[in-house]
């Protein structure tokens, strides 16, 4: 997580919001069989300049993943779009060591000109998804969550399957492709 959600409760003290969106992100993570981690930007003040760039590579290369999931960057949400961008940038910087994966957030009203390269089925775990989403109780999932489910069910029909999520696979954790290139 970039943030710990501190301005996430309209009129909420930072602090006490912080400790709650981060217990419920650390619960949800759980669900999932993941564990949170957190870059300890300001929700709605996140920033990608070289300090932060440095201390997101630092935090990424220290976790040594095998894949990234992260914002697609052309989204509403500054947050999002930083987050993009920081992801990206330790991708390249640790020498593309890992599988860099774009998601979509409400695709048409966040996320922008999303074009999907890879499908997963979530059919068998879509009742555990939700269930991780729910554990965002302070996010009120009821008001975004049956668009996520549709989501599901309109990127499983393009997959030709019952549900799916989409992504845009920027390299997979192979070595680089060299092509001959002539002039």
């Amino acid at each position: 997580y970039l943030t710990r959600g501190e301005a996430g409760i309209r009129n909420g003290d930072p602090k006490t919001t912080s400790t709650l969106r981060s217990a419920e992100a650390i619960n949800g993570s759980a669900l999932l069989g993941a564990r949170a981690y957190f870059a300890d930007q300001m929700d709605g003040q996140t920033t990608a300049d070289a300090p932060a760039s440095q201390q997101f590579t630092s935090l990424l290369a220290s976790l040594e993943p095998d894949v990234v999931f992260t914002h697609w960057p052309l989204d509403t949400h500054r947050d999002h779009r930083n987050a993009a961008q920081l992801t990206y940038e330790a991708w390249e910087s640790l020498g593309e060591t890992f599988t860099l994966m774009y998601y979509e957030v409400m695709t048409g009203i966040q996320t922008h000109h999303f074009d999907p390269n890879c499908f997963v089925d979530v059919s068998a775990t879509a009742e555990q998804k939700r269930s991780a989403v729910y554990a965002h109780i302070c996010q009120n999932p009821d008001r975004f969550y049956p668009y996520h489910a549709k989501m599901e069910q309109e990127r499983g029909s393009e997959a030709q399957l019952e549900r799916a999520e989409a992504f845009v696979v920027v390299r997979e954790k192979l070595p680089k492709p060299y092509l001959p290139f002539t002039m």
